[in-house]
Order: structure tokens, then C-alpha cells, then sequence
């Protein structure tokens, strides 16, 4: 396909500016509301996204029973395939949804982690937070879950390791959910 996908993951390829989604080299049937649902979850893989983010992303200017929003997250379900071995969207009761497959941003440009390689709508809070970064002083990213504080931070990491060498420790991977 001319001009690459902007995301890839698994055998699919994702072009959200042509409303297409391609299985290997053929195009899956999928419906707007359902389509447009897969791309606000890739653009957050990784992250909780909440039943409330979602409506205000495929819905922004109606009302939406939440019974709307299962339907069309089923549709596209049977759409990628997904099974009980092999899931691509995890539902987290009461908090919302998150896409859990590898995503790669870009053609040929994959990611590490499930976490999308560029950050929109975030220039000036990633250079507001680059600014606040200094030797000795703690920065602190606040915000509600799945809200993007973790892409943020990874996002001015990368930035900072590109200059200065620094790394960047998860601690989070350890820790099992069921445990808290």
C-alpha cells in the first residue's frame, strides 16, 4: 500500500486517515462507530481507556448508552479475530478498556512496549516537562488513570536520553494487580 500504515500490530495494518484496516493483505470489513473505536484504543495502547474517553471519541456530540458502546467494541473483536487465547483488547471492569497487542507507530518504526511512539496533542506538556526536569529534582506526573502520564513520561525520557544518556527504570512490571 502507497504511502505505509500509521500503526501496525500483529498481522494488521492500521491507515486511520483512509478508515482502513488490513489483515496481512486484505482489508477487514469493520463499521465507522467500531473503527473508530480501534483508533482511539491504539493511539493509547497500553493504557486504560475509559468508557467515557471512548464516547467523547467516537461520540463526541451524543449521548451514548453504554450497551451502544459493547456493541461496537464486540463488532470489532470479531473483527481482529480475538479469542479467549488471544486477546487484543482487555476489558477492565468499571475502568474501561486497553489494547494489549505490540503497536508499531509508522512503518517500520516499532515501539518498545505496547505504548504508541509519538504523543499527539502533547507538545507543550512534553516541553513543560522537559523544562521542569533538572539534576537533583523530583518531578511528579498527576493526572487520572489512563490519562497518558505514563506516554508522557516515556515520551520525555526518550528526549532526555537522546541528549544526556538518561534511562528510564519500570518498576510497574513486577507488580501483580490482583495482589492490590
Amino acid at each position: 500500500m502507497r504511502g505505509g500504515p500509521d500503526y501496525t500490530f500483529g498481522r494488521f495494518a492500521l491507515y486511520p486517515a483512509r478508515k482502513l484496516l488490513v489483515r496481512g493483505e486484505t482489508p477487514v470489513p469493520l463499521g465507522g462507530r467500531a473503527f473508530d473505536l480501534l483508533v482511539a484504543l491504539i493511539a493509547r495502547a497500553g493504557e486504560v481507556v475509559s468508557h467515557h474517553e471512548l464516547v467523547v471519541a467516537v461520540w463526541p456530540h451524543s449521548v451514548v448508552e453504554e450497551n451502544g458502546l459493547r456493541v461496537h467494541m464486540s463488532a470489532l473483536r470479531k473483527a481482529l479475530g480475538e479469542n479467549p487465547s488471544d486477546q487484543y483488547i482487555l476489558t477492565l471492569p468499571g475502568r474501561g478498556y486497553r489494547f494489549v497487542k505490540s503497536v508499531a507507530a509508522g512503518p517500520l518504526a516499532p515501539l518498545r512496549g505496547p505504548r504508541p511512539g509519538r504523543l499527539v496533542g502533547r507538545a507543550a506538556l512534553l516541553e513543560r516537562l522537559a523544562s521542569s526536569l533538572a539534576p537533583g529534582r523530583v518531578t511528579t506526573l498527576v493526572g487520572a488513570g489512563g490519562s497518558g502520564k505514563t506516554a508522557l513520561a516515556h515520551a520525555a525520557a526518550q528526549a532526555r536520553h537522546d541528549a544526556d544518556g538518561c534511562q528510564v527504570v519500570d518498576c510497574a512490571g513486577g507488580i501483580d494487580p490482583a495482589a492490590m
